[in-house]
């Protein structure tokens, strides 16, 4: 959820964020954790400028 409405989000942003999500998702994998929550709920910005994207709630995570 977007709570600044002066922010601009245009498709370089969006690959962007998809990018940092799927980079941490592929680190969980690697280290055989499964997320099983991931919603856009649990995807926030880091900073300001929404450049940075962390994964979060890992309440009902499971490692295999």
């Amino acid at each position: 959820r977007i709570v600044d409405d002066s922010f601009e989000h245009t498709e370089v942003s969006s690959v962007g964020y998809m990018r940092q999500i799927l980079e941490g998702i592929q680190y969980m994998h690697q280290k055989n954790i499964v997320h099983l929550d991931l919603k856009p709920e649990n995807i926030v910005c880091m900073d300001r400028t929404g450049t940075r994207i962390k994964i979060i709630d890992f309440g009902l995570a499971s490692k295999l």
